[in-house]
C-alpha cells in the first residue's frame, strides 16, 4: 500500500485527525437536538425551525470559509493545514464542550437564543478543521498512488470515527446505576461526559497530528474572492463532481434512514447484541476493507471501472433487498450479505470521489491559475448537508405516502415507504452512472498530462509568462503545419511529414535530432493518448520554439494507445527545453481536448484553416 516512511511521516497523523474529526461531528449532529429538547425542554417546533435555517446557512457559508482559508495562508505565509486544523481543532473542542454543558439555571428566554449562537459558533470552527483535513487529499502531489491511498485513509478513518461515536455513546448512555440495567437515561452528567470524551480525543489528535505532519506546504497566491468564484463555477469538472457528491450523499443517507427496517422481515427479531454481530459488523468491516484495498482496486482495474462497479453494487444490493421482501425471503445471513455489498459499494464510491475533487483542484489551477484546495473541497462538504436535507425529505414524504395510499396496518405502510426509499437510490446510482460516463473527463491516460505536471507550476512566473501559457497553442500553431485528411500508411510516414513542416516553418534546427528526440519519448511511452488521439512529442537544443503540427487522416492507424482505438488525430509537439513550455502547450492542449465534442469538431472541419480557426477559438474561450 505505502512504504513505512509515507506511514511514519504523514499516513498514521493523517488516518486519526479524519478519525477524531468525525467522532465529534457524528457526536454534535447525533445528540445536540436530544439534549436540548430532553435536557433543557426546547420546544420541538423551535428546535425544527432552527435546524433548517442553520442548514441552510452551514452549506451557503462552506465556499466562503474556505476561500478565506486559502486566502489566510499565503497572507500569513503559513501552512494553512496546520494553522486551520490547529485553530479549529481547539475552537471546536472548546464550543463542543460548551453546548453540552450549558448551566441548568438559564432561563428558557436566554436558551433560545444562546443554543442557536453556539451551533452557529460550532459550524464555523468545525468548518476549518474539516475542510483542512479533507483538502490534504490534493496537497500530497498529483501521483496515482498517493491520491488514491490518502483519499482512502482519509474516509476509512471517518467511518471509523463514525462508529467509535456510536458505540461509545451507546455505552454511555446505557449506563445509570439509578436506573434498571440497561436503560436508556438522557441526563446532563452523561451528556458531559460523553462530550467531555470525544473533545478529548479532538485535542489529543490534533495536536498529535501538528506536532508530527511533517510535511512542507508552500502558500500559493489566491484570487480575490469574485475571481476565485468564476474559477469556482466555471470548473466544470469540479460541477460535475458535486452533482455526483450530492446524488451520492443522498443515497448513502436514504440508505441510512432505511436499511434497518428490513430487520422487522427477519422472523426471529434478535436481540441489539445479536444484531450487532450479525448483521452490523459484517458492514462495517466490509466497509472497510474496500477503503484499505481501493487503490490495489483501481491498480488492477482503473478508476472509471471501480467507481461504475461501486454503483452496480449499490444497485444490485438494493434490488436485491426489495425483490426478498416482497417475497418474505429475507434472513440474517442474506441481510448480511447484502448489506456488506451496498455499504462496499458507497465505499469505494466515496474515495473515488475523494479522488476527483482532488483532480478537479488540479484541473481548476491550470485552467484558471488559481489554486483553491479548501475552496474547492468546499463541495464535498456542501454535498453531504445537501445530501442529508434531501434525504430526510424524501424518507418523509415517502413515509407520508404510504400513510396515504396504503391504509393497512403500520408495518405494511412503513415496508411500502421503505421500497420507495429504496427507489430512490436506485434512481440516484442509475443518474450518477449516466452524468460520469457522459460528462466526467478526469480519469484515464487521456488526462495523465495534465494531473501528473500541474504541480510543477508556480506562481512566480511573470505576467507575460502567464499570458503565454494561456496561448500557448495559438502561438506554437502555423497554419503551415496543419495538415487536413492526410493520406498515411503509419504512423512512421506521419511523423515524417509533420517533421519536415516544422522544419520548414524553422520551428526545428535539426530534423535527425528532432526524429531522434520523438522516437525517444515513443519507446518510452507510445503516442496514442485514448479517443482516437496521438500526442507525439520530443524537447531539446534542436527546437527554437514552441512548435504544433496537426493531422487529420483519411485512415485510422494503431499508435499505441491504451483504450486499443485506432487514431485519426496526430499532434505534434516540439519544445525547448526550458522547463515551462513543454507543460503549458501539452496541459493546454489537454484541457481543450476533453471538452466534450470539440475532437469530433475538428474530425469535421472542412479544411486545414477550419482546423486551425477551432482550435484558436477554443483556446481563447478557455483561458482568456
Amino acid at each position: 500500500m505505502i512504504d513505512r516512511q509515507l506511514l511514519l511521516r504523514w499516513a498514521t497523523p493523517y488516518a486519526l485527525i479524519n478519525f477524531a474529526r468525525d467522532c465529534v461531528n457524528v457526536f454534535v449532529v447525533s445528540f445536540y437536538f436530544l439534549y436540548l429538547f430532553s435536557v433543557h425542554g426546547m420546544s420541538y417546533k423551535y428546535l425544527v425551525i432552527m435546524i433548517l435555517s442553520l442548514k441552510v446557512f452551514d452549506i451557503l457559508k462552506e465556499p466562503i470559509l474556505g476561500f478565506i482559508m486559502d486566502k489566510l495562508s499565503y497572507s500569513l505565509k503559513k501552512d494553512k493545514f496546520k494553522f486551520s486544523i490547529l485553530t479549529g481543532g481547539i475552537a471546536t473542542c472548546s464550543i463542543t464542550f460548551v453546548m453540552f454543558n450549558i448551566p441548568g439555571f438559564i432561563g428558557q428566554s436566554i436558551l433560545y437564543i444562546i443554543a442557536p449562537l453556539l451551533l452557529i459558533a460550532y459550524l464555523i470552527s468545525y468548518s476549518f478543521i474539516d475542510l483542512s483535513v479533507i483538502s490534504l487529499c490534493a496537497t500530497f502531489g498529483s501521483s496515482a498512488r498517493i491520491r488514491e491511498t490518502v483519499s482512502a485513509i482519509s474516509r476509512g478513518f471517518s467511518v471509523l470515527g463514525f462508529c467509535f461515536t456510536v458505540i461509545m455513546c451507546s455505552y454511555i448512555f446505557a449506563k445509570n446505576p439509578s436506573l434498571p440495567s440497561g436503560a436508556f437515561s438522557l441526563t446532563q452528567d452523561i451528556f458531559s461526559r460523553a462530550s467531555a470524551t470525544v473533545c478529548i480525543i479532538l485535542a489529543g489528535f490534533t495536536f498529535l497530528f501538528v506536532c508530527t505532519y511533517k510535511y512542507s506546504y508552500q502558500p500559493r497566491k489566491v484570487l480575490n474572492f469574485v475571481q476565485c468564484i468564476k474559477a469556482f463555477f466555471g470548473n466544470d469538472q469540479l460541477m460535475i463532481t458535486f452533482s455526483i457528491t450530492i446524488l451520492q450523499q443522498i443515497s448513502i443517507f436514504v440508505f441510512a434512514v432505511t436499511h434497518g427496517y428490513f430487520v422487522l422481515l427477519l422472523d426471529n427479531l434478535p436481540s441489539n447484541k445479536d444484531m450487532f454481530i450479525m448483521i452490523q459488523l459484517p458492514w462495517v468491516c466490509s466497509s472497510l476493507i474496500s477503503f484499505l484495498y481501493y487503490r490495489r482496486l483501481v491498480s488492477a482495474f482503473s478508476r472509471k471501472s471501480i467507481f461504475i462497479a461501486s454503483l452496480v453494487m449499490t444497485m444490485f444490493a438494493t434490488l436485491t433487498l426489495v425483490i426478498i421482501s416482497y417475497f418474505g425471503a429475507v434472513n440474517p445471513v442474506l441481510l448480511a450479505i447484502l448489506m456488506s455489498i451496498a455499504t462496499s459499494g458507497y465505499a469505494l464510491n466515496l474515495a473515488s470521489t475523494t479522488v476527483m475533487t482532488a483532480d478537479c483542484v488540479d484541473y481548476g489551477e491550470f485552467k484558471f491559475s488559481c489554486r483553491s484546495e479548501c475552496m474547492n473541497f468546499s463541495v464535498q462538504s456542501m454535498s453531504l448537508k445537501i445530501g442529508t436535507l434531501f434525504a430526510v425529505a424524501i424518507a418523509g414524504v415517502s413515509f407520508s405516502y404510504a400513510d396515504i395510499f396504503c391504509k393497512k396496518e403500520a408495518y405494511v405502510d412503513r415496508m411500502y415507504s421503505i421500497n420507495i426509499c429504496e427507489a430512490v437510490i436506485f434512481v440516484c446510482s442509475v443518474t450518477i452512472a449516466a452524468i460520469y460516463l457522459t460528462s466526467y473527463m478526469l480519469h484515464g491516460s487521456f488526462f495523465e498530462n495534465i494531473l501528473n505536471s500541474l504541480n510543477m507550476f508556480k506562481d512566480k512566473t511573470s505576467p507575460a509568462q502567464n499570458r503565454a501559457k494561456r496561448n500557448a497553442v495559438r502561438y506554437a500553431l502555423d497554419e503551415h503545419c496543419v495538415i487536413y485528411k492526410m493520406r498515411a500508411k503509419n504512423l512512421d510516414e506521419v511523423i515524417k511529414i509533420l517533421t519536415d513542416r516544422l522544419y520548414s516553418v524553422r520551428a526545428i534546427t535539426s530534423r535527425h535530432e528532432f526524429l531522434e528526440g520523438i522516437y525517444k519519448k515513443l519507446n518510452e511511452n507510445p503516442a496514442g493518448i485514448g479517443h482516437g488521439i496521438a500526442i507525439p512529442h520530443a524537447r531539446g537544443a534542436y527546437v527554437k520554439r514552441p512548435a504544433l503540427a496537426v493531422a487529420s487522416l483519411t485512415e485510422k492507424m494503431d499508435c499505441g494507445s491504451a483504450d486499443n482505438q485506432d487514431c485519426d488525430l496526430i499532434f505534434m509537439i516540439a519544445v525547448p527545453d526550458d522547463g515551462i513550455s513543454h507543460i503549458s502547450l501539452i496541459g493546454n492542449l489537454s484541457l481543450m481536448l476533453s471538452e466534450p465534442g470539440f475532437a469530433n469538431k475538428l474530425r469535421q472541419s472542412g479544411s486545414s484553416e477550419e482546423i486551425t480557426r477551432r482550435l484558436i477559438a477554443c483556446e481563447r474561450n478557455l483561458f482568456n
